[in-house]
């Protein structure tokens, strides 16, 4: 019985990590710039805070940036926070004991 639900949470975290990694590198502006995406794609890459991340990092360390003028990407990312936490209990069903 063990076997097959470390079998089941394994095949669950490599989907949880495809699924979001994978969304995650292509909406982020890892590859493109977000402001060049359209449609569903300009959605995902808003609601993912990767994007604000890399802007953050990019403003920072390539672009010299300071606290002012990275306030909002900062602000983003505090939000997404606790707007995740209350999401994932939300939906987050009760596992019975």
């Amino acid at each position: 019985m063990f076997s097959s639900f470390t079998n089941t949470q394994v095949a669950a975290v490599t989907a949880a990590a495809i699924l979001t990694m994978v969304p995650t590198i292509s909406f982020s502006g890892l590859t493109r710039p977000v402001s060049s995406l359209e449609g569903p794609g300009a959605f995902i890459g808003q609601i993912f805070p990767a994007s604000y991340f890399i802007t953050l990092c990019r403003g920072a360390f390539s672009k010299g940036l300071g606290f002012h003028e990275l306030l909002p990407q900062m602000l983003a990312i505090g939000i997404f926070v606790p707007v995740y936490v209350l999401l994932s209990l939300a939906l987050l069903r009760k596992q019975g004991r």
